[in-house]
C-alpha cells in the first residue's frame, strides 16, 4: 500500500460513528422536556441522521443492510477517484492561469509573478500553492 493513512482514517471514522450509534441505540433516552412530548429532534439531528443514513446506502451496494469490507473499500475507491479527479481540475486551471508561457512548466519566474514581488522569496520551506486559487473557468 503507498499510502494507508487515509484508507486507516476513513475506516477508524467508520467505527466509531457505527460504535457511537450502537452505544447510543443501548442507553436509555432522556424523558423528553415538558411541552415537547413526540416533537421531531431538531433539524440538525434529522439532517445528521439522513446524512449517515445516505452514506450506509451508499456503501451497502447489495442492500443486505450490512458493509462488507469489499462493500467500505469499493466506496471508499469511488471517493478517492472523485477526489483525484477535482485535484486534477485545481491543478489544470491553476496552470492554465499561471503557465503564461505555454510550456507545460511553472518557471520560479511565473510563480514569482503570481504572487508579486518578494512573496515567492519570503516564504522558503513552506507550501505556496497552498495561497493559490484556481482560475476562474473558461466561459
Amino acid at each position: 500500500m503507498k499510502n494507508s493513512t487515509p484508507l486507516m482514517l476513513a475506516l477508524a471514522c467508520a467505527l466509531g460513528a457505527a460504535a457511537v450509534t450502537a452505544i447510543a441505540q443501548q442507553m436509555p433516552s432522556d424523558p423528553p422536556a415538558p411541552g415537547e412530548q413526540g416533537a421531531p429532534p431538531p433539524k440538525g439531528h434529522r439532517d445528521m441522521q439522513a446524512m449517515r443514513a445516505k452514506h450506509f446506502a451508499e456503501m451497502d451496494a447489495n442492500h443486505d443492510g450490512k458493509i462488507s469490507k469489499e462493500e467500505m473499500l469499493t466506496a471508499m475507491e469511488k471517493r478517492d477517484a472523485e477526489r483525484a479527479k477535482k485535484r486534477g481540475e485545481f491543478v489544470d486551471a491553476m496552470f492554465k492561469r499561471l503557465d503564461t508561457d505555454g510550456d507545460g512548466m511553472l518557471s520560479q519566474d511565473e510563480m514569482a509573478k503570481a504572487h508579486g514581488p518578494g512573496h515567492w522569496g519570503d516564504r522558503k520551506g513552506q507550501r505556496p500553492h497552498m495561497d493559490m486559487k484556481p482560475a476562474a473557468p473558461a466561459q
